[in-house]
């Protein structure tokens, strides 16, 4: 919810609108995304859901997944102290892509790998 908090109301309204536009959709593309992800093709799910987004709302994409993403890494790293293994789940947008949690840890040398 502080991710919307922070919207101007223009980028709460455009997102709004967007969302009611392409609600038809949802469904659609929430079935090729589990199929994507099913099959390890995370270039697909990229292109489907963190390409788009990036290009057509560069600040959305940057409050929800981008920001997001560097926040829950000193988190992580933290949790990661402790000693046996540590199970982290999150939305599958936020393991895709270059802004990824997953290419942010590796940043820091940390290995994270997707499961299935």
């Amino acid at each position: 919810m502080e991710v919307f908090a922070s919207m101007t109301s223009d980028q709460e309204l455009r997102y709004l609108r967007e969302t009611m536009e392409e609600y038809q959709d949802a469904p659609t593309e929430l079935d090729d995304m589990v199929k994507q992800w099913a099959s390890a093709d995370l270039i697909g799910m990229e292109e489907l859901f963190v390409t788009e987004m990036k290009d057509e709302e560069p600040d959305l994409y940057a409050a929800l997944l981008v920001n997001r993403n560097a926040n829950w890494v000193p988190q992580i790293e933290q949790m990661l102290q402790g000693s046996g293994t540590t199970f982290i789940a999150v939305g599958a947008g936020h393991l895709i892509g270059p802004d990824s949690v997953i290419a942010m840890l590796a940043a820091k040398g940390i290995v994270a790998e997707r499961v299935q």
